[in-house]
């Protein structure tokens, strides 16, 4: 949709000129596309008062719910205002007639929103902004409901990370109950680094095989805490080795998962055998990569993990990368042999390199020899570049050998896909060709989401061309 394409843009000039069309449509948007509209705005940085204010002028209600993740994932546009730290945002809306108390149906409201959070559900980095948020919505009477689903639900996934720990004395300080931890006293202690191994001989033996809500026995919680002698303990206790968590995870793939070496070592050395895989998930290494986990995934590496192993989909373990982060990961993968162009369901590393926009990560796949005209349908690496509006990755590409007239199935070519000028000029330049029409007959200066004013490019270009 144009509008959109020129909210997400913060192009204010292009926003103002569709919204003074008689027939800009907005009376047939639903509810959440108005509040994506909204959220788009609120985004936009420095452009935002003024396209928040268009949208307003133009009708878009201040007041919308977001549903379509279903009722524990609803918001309206200030949450969105509140999670940005966009004090003056909040209060335009409000006089715009938002409303401040709305709550969701498991009992979310703009307060508990933006909770700062180091779970890995829902993350939120506390800064100065925020706490002045916090406390505006706090003087003009908002609450937190600590008994909610909402409130327990974030307890429950503050409690599943060893980095998100340090938030459940916060969550429970609010009055939210242990309980949706699945907790005993014990456990939490666990977790907060407060049991000694003299508590943990002194532990009932029923105990030992209490189950908390991610499945986790107070051994199997230690591993994940890398909490080296307190496991040993636990074991020395009656506590089992083998236990498995949540889809049948082992102790050696919560150990890589939460990058926790020594414990890992511990474990490799007392018989855990490195090539099981949890029951109904992933290897350890497979657990190591996907969650960024370096030393763990080297560890494993040394100690004969297979770096060409494939699930249950024929995945290899390229796909685990997160190719948002470091290149240490790809880095280690590669130099312990893994294939650059090993595809699988449609994805290969140099597209999810490009879909991530991470240039340093294109250079290093394309050094190693990725063939940059790979493709599974049609859309090659350069297709993710585009849409990602990446012209560093667009550039790499191409002066690799990319083909800048490649199509999908849908006889689309990059043009189809470009987002501002600077990649358009490019690609142009490289002779990309305007001329090309996709399956329909319809060419890339004919769609609402490419800019205005690259369309107007394409146009010009092709009639200079002389193609008509």
């Amino acid at each position: 949709m144009e509008l959109r394409t020129a909210l997400d843009l913060k192009d204010v000039g292009r926003c103002r000129e569709l919204l003074g069309q008689p027939d800009s449509r907005l009376a047939q948007f639903k509810a959440h596309e108005l509040t994506a509209l909204m959220d788009a705005a609120i985004g936009a940085g420095a452009a935002a008062d003024e396209l928040v204010s268009l949208l307003l002028e133009a009708g878009v209600p201040a007041h919308s719910v977001h549903d379509q993740l279903g009722p524990s994932y609803q918001h309206t546009p200030l949450v969105t205002a509140a999670r940005l730290g966009r004090l003056d945002l909040i209060q335009k809306l409000v006089a715009a007639g938002a409303d401040l108390f709305w709550a969701s149906p498991t009992g979310a409201n703009i307060l508990s929103s933006i909770l700062p959070s180091r779970a890995s559900q829902d993350p939120l980095r506390d800064t100065p902004e925020l706490a002045q948020v916090r406390g505006w919505l706090i003087e003009q009477g908002l609450r937190i409901d600590p008994l909610c689903a909402d409130s327990q639900r974030k307890l429950f996934w503050a409690s599943r990370s060893p980095r998100s720990w340090a938030d459940v004395p916060g969550l429970l300080g609010i009055g939210i109950p242990l309980e949706a931890t699945g907790w005993t006293p014990f456990m939490l202690d666990l977790a907060l680094g407060k049991v000694g191994t003299a508590r943990v001989n002194a532990l009932a033996t029923g105990e030992l095989g209490h189950r908390d809500e991610w499945c986790r026995t107070p051994f199997l919680l230690a591993v994940a805490g890398g909490q080296l002698e307190i496991a040993k303990a636990l074991v020395g206790h009656g506590s089992d080795l083998r236990a498995l968590g949540q889809r049948g995870a082992t102790a050696l793939s919560l150990a890589a998962e939460f990058n926790q070496v020594p414990v890992l070592q511990w474990l490799l050395e007392n018989g855990m055998p490195l090539a099981a895989w949890n029951t109904l998930g992933p290897s350890a290494l497979r657990e190591a990569v996907r969650h960024g986990s370096v030393a763990a995934a080297r560890l494993l590496l040394e100690k004969g993990g297979d770096i060409h192993e494939r699930d249950e989909f024929g995945s290899g373990l390229m796909h685990c990368v997160d190719f948002g982060t470091d290149l240490t990961m790809l880095d280690l993968l590669m130099k312990a042999g893994a294939a650059v162009d090993d595809e699988s369901g449609g994805c290969w590393a140099l597209h999810d390199a490009c879909e991530a926009g991470n240039a340093a990560a294109v250079a290093l796949l394309l050094r190693a020899g990725a063939d940059p005209n790979l493709t599974t349908t049609g859309g090659p690496a350069l297709f993710a570049a585009v849409s990602k509006d990446s012209l560093e990755c667009v550039r790499l590409l191409v002066e690799a050998g990319a083909n800048v007239n490649a199509t999908d199935c849908d006889e689309w070519t990059s043009l189809f896909r470009v987002r501002s000028e600077c990649v358009a000029d490019y690609l142009l330049a490289h002779g990309a060709d305007p001329g090309i029409v996709d399956l329909t007959g319809g060419l890339p200066e004919d769609w609402g989401h490419v800019p205005i004013s690259v369309r107007r490019m394409f146009r010009a270009r092709r009639i200079a061309r002389g193609v008509v």
